[in-house]
């Protein structure tokens, strides 16, 4: 069983290959890396624009191993389902309260990992992000852990067919400020549903600093 924060050495080196592929493929900057936690476990909350996006997340955090929370329907595609499960990725049944899939995220967070989750759902089309799934304040409740927002862009143009040359702009990846959840005065709905509008909002900051630049 790995240590906390401790990352396979397949993970490792997916993470290496991947870093150089994405660099060279389109250039890939990184902020923020002084918002994410060196050890223990926090829940990280990113938008989605495109299936890229778990591994660009996953290189750009050096020190880490990032736990995927995805959907059931990859686990069951032939070399795909074994190759995310070996990079510690866990299938999650998506419209009902999958308590099994909910029962590993705490499990993880426990022993201080770091669990990643899309909570629009689905891939979104680089617009405004669509409504979050329930249930992030409340697991991050009971795990005791803090909420850690990221942010993508550029993931989708790098799938895209284009002329060439044109320029390419570089993936960008960005770490928002940790959002904690000890909940000293209770878990009402209103508390929670006020973490979870915290979490979207700090997710929604960092898109900003990305059209501002």
């Amino acid at each position: 069983m790995l240590r906390a924060g401790e990352a396979s050495a397949f993970y490792r080196l997916a993470q290496s290959v991947l870093r150089v592929s994405f660099s060279l493929l389109q250039g890939l900057q990184v902020q923020g890396l002084e918002n994410v936690p060196r050890q223990g476990g926090f829940i990280l909350v990113c938008n989605h624009l495109s299936w890229l996006d778990p591994p660009v997340l996953g290189c750009s955090l050096r020190h880490r191993q990032l736990h995927f929370m995805a959907k059931k329907e990859l686990f069951e595609r032939p070399y795909l389902g074994p190759l995310i499960r070996a990079l510690g990725a866990f299938p999650v049944e998506r419209g009902q309260a999958d308590r099994k899939s909910l029962r590993l995220a705490l499990e993880l967070l426990g022993r201080g990992r770091i669990v990643c989750l899309f909570p629009e759902g689905t891939r979104g089309d680089g617009g405004p992000m669509g409504p979050w799934h329930v249930g992030l304040a409340m697991l991050a409740h009971h795990a005791q852990v803090p909420i850690l927002p990221a942010a993508v862009s550029g993931t989708r143009t790098l799938l895209e067919d284009r002329k060439l040359p044109q320029p390419r702009r570089p993936i960008r990846v960005a770490f928002g400020p940790a959002i904690r959840t000890d909940l000293t005065e209770g878990h009402s709905r209103a508390r929670l549903q006020e973490i979870q509008e915290r979490s979207l909002a700090g997710v929604q900051a960092l898109l900003r600093g990305f059209s501002d630049r």
